[in-house]
């Protein structure tokens, strides 16, 4: 994995180490747009209108794996929302830098945006199960909701 892929990208720290250090266990995780686990995986595009996203994703795909467990179910859906809104945020800032070398990307602008917003919205409403997957539940262990 290219470091250079995620430049001016919102990443957690220890993503960035990973990066670093030990990139073979970030290629574990991140495996493009979509989740391995649902029938829509090779349905979804990588790409926006050309332009790949999976550097944004694969910080999404990171945040939903990490950490593993939560103190409450609250915690954990606020880190979900948050990985959501990162992924979004991230995949803005990819279009703002191929905007600023590229009239195409200026072109399409407005068309990227409203994808990006269709790829949140689905997270928000749909991926649950895939943030879910391999974590239990604080509730289901009987710890506090």
């Amino acid at each position: 994995m290219d470091a250079k892929r995620y430049k001016g990208l919102w990443a957690p720290e220890e993503f960035r180490r990973r990066l670093k250090d030990d990139p073979a266990s970030l290629k574990k995780i991140c495996n493009g747009v979509g989740s391995e686990t649902s029938w829509t995986y090779h349905l979804t595009p990588d790409t926006i209108w050309g332009l790949d996203i999976t550097p944004a994703s694969d910080i999404h795909d990171y945040m939903y794996t990490e950490p593993a467990a939560f103190a409450s179910d609250a915690e954990a859906l606020a880190w979900k929302n948050k990985a959501d809104r990162v992924f979004l945020n991230n995949m803005i800032r990819l279009f703002e830098q191929a905007e600023k070398q590229s009239w195409w990307a200026r072109r399409v602008a407005g068309l990227r945006r409203h994808r990006a917003k269709l790829y949140f919205e689905a997270l928000q409403n749909f991926g649950g199960s895939a943030f879910w997957e391999g974590k239990n539940k604080p509730s289901e262990l009987g710890k506090a909701a």
